[in-house]
């Protein structure tokens, strides 16, 4: 697993580094946002589930990796 740890000067440029990355990453809790509502498809090593913006209503697919997979 990688991670990086951001130290940011500032409320502003903390702000426009949580937007820039909003706009590729889920920065909060999935399941604070989402409602699973059923999986549709399974794989090998990934599971595909129909979930819900609990703040729009939009409905999407999403795709769940298998953590021992992406570790592997």
């Amino acid at each position: 697993m990688k991670y990086c740890d951001f130290l940011i000067k500032g409320e502003e440029n903390l702000h426009a580094w949580s937007s820039a990355f909003s706009k590729v990453f889920i920065q909060s809790n999935f399941h604070e946002k989402f409602t699973a509502i059923k999986m549709i498809g399974k794989g090998s090593f990934a599971r595909v589930y129909l979930v819900e913006d609990k703040e729009s209503l939009q409905k999407f697919a999403v795709k769940a990796f298998s953590k021992e997979y992406l570790l592997s």
